[in-house]
């Protein structure tokens, strides 16, 4: 039958009406987290495939400065979310009762990005500032559910590098090598004239 991806072969995130959803056999465990390092069971029975429905956040497309993404949030349908971008990366992580927080605080900023959808993955298209500094890392953790709810959690840590979707050599990079591996994918490296 039809596992019910998040995006059919794009994206093997499990949804929230996945057949996939405890439905697996514990015995067959061998290793305690999925591909993306989330507990391997998250309620009473493992979920078959390669990835456990758990809380998750993550994105597709390029973090690129200007270009569009989507943030997508992985939760129980219903549940707020908020989205807090930190001033750093804790390590190691504090414990807290809703898992561990890896952002460090104080907060630089953070959003209400809405309500889980029935599916079980919010999906919010943004776009990356263009006042953010290229290569630089940009921390994000979300909570799903309300604070005090006893089922709320803090997903993974998602920290992803800015870069341009256009260099210039040698303005932004002295060769076209770094040129090449600092632009965004499906970005321009742009040459001046010159002796490389």
């Amino acid at each position: 039958g039809n596992p019910l991806f998040a995006q059919g072969i794009l994206d093997f995130h499990l949804t929230w009406q996945s057949p996939c959803r405890e439905a697996g056999n514990n015995a067959s465990i061998t290793l305690p987290t999925d591909y993306e390092g989330d507990p391997r069971i998250t309620l009473n029975t493992v979920d078959i495939g390669a990835d456990e429905f758990y809380y998750h956040l993550y994105h597709d497309g390029v973090f690129g400065i200007g270009l569009t993404i989507d943030i997508k949030v992985v939760g129980a349908p219903t549940m707020p979310v908020l989205l807090g971008l930190g001033a750093g990366i804790q390590d190691p992580p504090q414990s807290t009762q809703y898992g561990d927080l890896y952002l460090q605080l104080p907060l630089v900023d953070y959003w209400q990005l809405g309500n889980i959808p029935g599916n079980g993955i919010l999906t919010i298209p943004v776009t990356v500032p263009v006042s953010w500094n290229p290569d630089q890392q940009y921390p994000f953790q979300a909570i799903v559910g309300p604070l005090g709810n006893p089922w709320s959690a803090l997903t993974n840590l998602m920290a992803p590098v800015a870069l341009k979707s256009t260099v210039y050599v040698p303005d932004d990079k002295p060769t076209i090598q770094q040129g090449i591996d600092h632009v965004a994918r499906g970005g321009i490296v742009i040459v001046r004239p010159g002796t490389y």
